[in-house]
């Protein structure tokens, strides 16, 4: 997947530098905290209706829903400070538009698109799970 590639891609490029590479295994982290927050928030959903009373369940939900929308700030907010430094100390002749984010880069400059970075996270999740080694 291109997003996967995007990553490799990026990482050769600053292999050398250690804050790069740190930054983009923040990212990395932010993905994995983002993927688990929204599976508990659907899993939970389900298994909720059926163990919990009505006002357990809507608090129940809040607070998933709370930790997801934290969870995808922060991964928002990672990436942008990732490209950051990727772009001020590699420039943009090297650093492809969007950074370590490979699609397009107007995503991280609104809020708009919010879904759409989510959406890339479950993206780049899932193209690194299904590279697995055995």
């Amino acid at each position: 997947m291109e997003c996967r590639k995007r990553f490799i891609d990026v990482l050769s490029v600053v292999k050398d530098d250690k804050r790069a590479v740190e930054l983009i295994g923040v990212v990395f982290s932010k993905i994995i905290n983002y993927a688990t927050a929204v599976y508990d928030m659907e899993t939970l959903h389900h298994v909720n209706t059926l163990l919990l009373e009505p006002d357990q369940f809507r608090e129940a939900t809040k607070r998933l829903d709370e930790k997801r929308t934290i969870t995808h700030n922060s991964l928002i907010d990672s990436i942008r400070i990732c490209n950051r430094y990727l772009f001020k100390m590699f420039g943009t002749e090297v650093i492809p538009p969007g950074g370590v984010y490979s699609q397009d880069p107007i995503h991280l400059t609104d809020d708009h698109y919010r879904y759409a970075i989510g959406g890339w996270a479950g993206d780049v999740f899932y193209a690194f799970f299904k590279e697995r080694r055995p």
